[in-house]
């Protein structure tokens, strides 16, 4: 099918092609033709930080921080997580990163905490050097999403998270 085919698709059909598309395809799509791209109309917001270190906590799986959408969740086509990690070094390989849905609730105080829910991905265990780690996924309309780590117990144990990138390909505005 030439891009001058595709471009004659009703608007509705062409924005709704990127839903089956992951993250990268979909951004590449749009920049077929200018038609496509006005109305596809795509964009990423990135947020990036320089990294973490836990230590010896115990095998829980600890929250992180939550992924708090730049925008509703039904404008934002996928999500890609990336980072660098490891652990000690040394030793038993015990650490692991997560990413949940969250759940919500108000303790006695009133406080709102964040316990974890569906796991939608667990990293590889963590080696004793540096390893890459990229992960994408389509938000479902109406859930919230964290990052948690789980370090491990039993003494000297470490997870290392560097490079840390959560990007957010969101529909522009039509």
């Amino acid at each position: 099918m030439s891009s001058a085919t595709i471009t004659a698709l009703p608007r509705e059909l062409l924005q709704a092609i990127p839903m089956w598309l992951d993250g990268r395809d979909a951004y590449h799509f749009q920049s077929a033709s200018r038609a496509i791209l006005q109305s596809v109309n795509l964009a990423v917001v990135v947020n990036e930080n320089d990294g973490f270190s836990w230590y010896d906590c115990n095998d829980a799986r600890h929250l992180w921080t939550t992924i708090d959408p730049a925008f509703p969740l039904c404008r934002t086509h996928s999500i890609l997580f990336t980072c660098k990690y490891k652990d000690q070094g040394w030793g038993n390989r015990k650490g692991f990163i997560h990413i949940a849905e969250s759940i919500f609730e108000d303790d006695e105080e009133g406080e709102t905490q964040i316990k974890m829910g569906n796991i939608i991905y667990s990293s590889p265990r963590a080696e004793h050097h540096w390893m890459d780690l990229r992960f994408e996924f389509q938000p479902d309309d109406g859930k919230r999403y964290s990052l948690w780590y789980q370090v491990g117990g039993g003494g000297g144990h470490t997870l290392h998270v560097a490079s840390v990138s959560l990007k957010t390909l969101i529909y522009g505005s039509h």
